[in-house]
């Protein structure tokens, strides 16, 4: 999924080829952005690029020769238009915006970006994994509880005891303790 930074006097984005979900998740995530293979968007005999990273009242450019790379560490906020994606990339000193002042608008492929498709996978696999286990807890707990029933049968006639007085303290068991748990967890949970 290739990534272009295109360039102009009025400001940069970085844009997706295809759009996945996974984009947005990526957002404000830090990385290292290589730029390369740049080239202008209209005919000029120019042959290096002017990168400029604006501070509100201070402008710093650095200049890239037509074959050179340039590392940026950067961030990324995430901008979705449509079944458009795109980011806005600034470096560690939070410059507000990259230009580029030649009169030709330009553009480069950028690398560097955390891979979108491990990501966006990862949500199916979680699901099918917690699916198998719930499903496994269900079968074993439903077999543990008809034997459980069969043990309390067994002592209440053994102690000749009332079996109905059993069910409704379990039944009132399994219905309070799940509220007091949930409050203990609640109150003494770390960042509540």
């Amino acid at each position: 999924n290739p990534l272009l930074l295109t360039c102009d006097t009025d400001g940069s984005t970085l844009t997706w080829t295809n759009c996945h979900d996974c984009h947005d998740s990526n957002n404000a995530t830090r990385f290292n952005m290589m730029i390369q293979n740049c080239r202008y968007l209209c005919d000029t005999t120019l042959r290096e690029f002017t990168f400029c990273f604006n501070d509100g009242d201070t402008q710093t450019c650095n200049d890239l020769g037509i074959g050179q790379q340039a590392q940026l560490n950067a961030s990324m906020l995430s901008i979705r238009e449509g079944s458009m994606c795109s980011h806005i990339a600034y470096n560690g000193l939070n410059h507000q915006s990259i230009t580029c002042p030649r009169e030709c608008p330009m553009e480069c492929h950028v690398s560097g970006m955390p891979d979108c498709s491990e990501n966006y996978n990862a949500p199916s696999s979680i699901f099918w994994t917690y699916l198998f286990f719930r499903l496994a807890a269900i079968f074993f707990m439903s077999s543990s509880f008809t034997m459980l029933e069969a043990v309390v049968l067994a002592t209440v006639k053994q102690h000749k005891g009332q079996y109905g007085k059993q069910r409704i303290l379990a039944t009132l068991g399994q219905s309070i303790i799940p509220l007091l748990s949930g409050g203990l967890i609640t109150a003494f949970s770390s960042g509540s």
